[in-house]
């Protein structure tokens, strides 16, 4: 961070994901996010090259922010211990709860199609499922379904679920935010 005060790209990134995630890419103008940003009109051009540009950014920023912290999280795990899935998926939905308008943007960019999250993600979590199939030497006909896949998407399917559908899960079955981990428990069996 500037010593300043975050730079006019940064504020764009942060107010973007923010009026994106609230209000989706259609009805959050360009007015509104330079006016959350404190930046020109202009700014929004100059520094990506218009609006979907900018929309790709903060998908692109939220999913790297959110690797940031996972990665920072998982990092003191002891490197001779094996990670289990159960433990990488705590770490995500630690992580997810502490960002809650990276949930929504996410959400809402995958109920339009998800080609930002895609092209966000993919270059992410293709490297990783390879590493990981690797490292558990998966042998299969079918790469599409190893056990290593089924789980990132049994688990990325609870997470996305539980964290987009909290209010209403909180509001119809009464559940507190310290239910949560038991509730994610229960969607992952």
């Amino acid at each position: 961070m500037n010593p300043v005060g975050p730079s006019t790209r940064d504020r764009l990134l942060r107010a973007a994901i923010d009026l994106f995630a609230a209000r989706g890419y259609h009805a959050a103008s360009v007015r509104d996010l330079c006016d959350n940003a404190r930046a020109n009109p202009g700014a929004v051009s100059y520094h990506f090259g218009g609006k979907r540009y900018l929309y790709r950014a903060a998908i692109r920023h939220a999913i790297d922010r959110l690797a940031s912290s996972l990665t920072e999280s998982l990092s003191h795990h002891p490197d001779d211990v094996p990670l289990s899935s159960d433990q990488v998926v705590n770490a995500l939905h630690a992580q997810l709860e502490m960002d809650d308008a990276t949930v929504k943007l996410l959400l809402r960019d995958l109920a339009e199609g998800g080609s930002a999250f895609l092209e966000g993600v993919a270059p992410l979590l293709r490297p990783l499922l390879d590493q990981a199939e690797a490292e558990f030497d998966v042998a299969t006909s079918d790469r599409r379904d190893t056990p290593i896949r089924r789980t990132v998407l049994r688990s990325g399917a609870a997470l996305l679920f539980l964290h987009g559908a909290w209010p209403m899960l909180t509001e119809l079955f009464g559940f507190s935010s310290s239910d949560r981990h038991r509730v994610l428990d229960l969607l992952r069996d």
